[in-house]
């Protein structure tokens, strides 16, 4: 399946979604979990898959060895800057929908499951 650069950072935002979860909405920074950890790990491999792999970025070729990524601080740079370039798109996007979030939250730990329509319902409902 070929890839793209708009694809692959849509891969690494929702990743780290779950982190943007636990600081904005629910535990504050002080309350991160090792739970978005796998997550963290996800969002690293494609950032590391994106520079060294598949050529997209300008000034890295896809000939650095995937297990040798560390080594080239310009490669170590390269993921560093899509990691946080993406953490903070997640972080808005949660922010942004932080009631939404909420209120699915809310119904969830009320109701256990949500089906269709009453997610539709609390996704459009009003302020």
């Amino acid at each position: 399946m070929p890839h793209s650069v708009p694809a692959a950072s849509a891969r690494m935002t929702f990743a780290l979604l779950w982190r943007g979860v636990q600081a904005n909405v629910f535990f504050g920074e002080d309350g991160i979990t090792s739970g978005a950890s796998s997550d963290l790990q996800r969002a690293t491999e494609t950032a590391k898959r994106m520079i060294c792999a598949y050529g997209m970025s300008e000034c890295v070729t896809p000939s650095v060895q995937p297990g040798r990524w560390m080594e080239f601080p310009v490669v170590w740079e390269q993921v560093t800057q899509l990691l946080t370039r993406q953490g903070e798109r997640a972080d808005a996007l949660v922010k942004q929908s932080q009631s939404v979030i909420e209120r699915v939250a809310n119904a969830l730990l009320e109701r256990n499951s949500l089906d269709k329509a009453a997610l539709e319902r609390l996704i459009a409902k009003e302020e």
